[in-house]
């Protein structure tokens, strides 16, 4: 299979596209057929990471269709499946990925491969803030900053949802758009 390699904890513009092994899923695994990737900040600023060995296949979003399961796998072959990946670990940009399929998001049918890796992250990081970890109870109002970024724009979406009056601060360029 092709992928990028970060070959020693380098910048993108010196990442690699080659020819590497294509993974086998073990117990509780999926090898994920890459249909779409996101680009995240994260991925290209988080060059080096301890827990990496090099070459490392960099990304941590992707969208795609289980290719193969391994014993115990929670998903069947064919599945349209979108994935936050663990940083730790080998990632999104690549042809094939293999994954823990207890992480694994069921894509609805008239979602597509594009829209859903590109809400993982942003999407993920705005849920966690605004509906896990904030106490909203008795609140009417929340101030949400870089509402034109990703996870601004997530945020103000799930905070009206839940009924709260949005402030949000953006560049003036934005103004129009938050």
């Amino acid at each position: 299979m092709k992928a990028w390699l970060n070959h020693s904890g380098t910048a993108i513009d010196q990442w690699t596209f080659e020819e590497v092994k294509t993974p086998t899923p073990g117990e509780g695994q999926a090898l994920i057929r890459v249909k779409t990737v996101a680009l995240n900040p994260v991925d290209y600023k988080a060059t080096k990471n301890p827990a990496w060995t090099f070459p490392h296949i960099p990304g941590v979003d992707l969208a795609g269709v289980v290719e193969q399961i391994g014993p115990g796998a929670e998903v069947k072959i064919g599945d349209r499946v979108a994935i936050h990946t663990n940083l730790q670990r080998d990632g999104a940009f690549a042809e094939y990925v293999l994954v823990d399929t207890r992480a694994l998001a069921p894509i609805p049918e008239d979602v597509s491969f594009a829209e859903a890796a590109a809400i993982l992250c942003a999407g993920m990081t705005a849920y966690e803030a605004i509906v896990q970890k904030m106490n909203t109870t008795g609140k009417e109002t929340i101030l949400i900053h870089a509402g034109a970024g990703g996870v601004g724009g997530i945020g103000i979406q799930l905070a009206k949802r839940l009924g709260l009056k949005v402030a949000t601060t953006a560049s003036t360029e934005n103004h129009e758009w938050v």
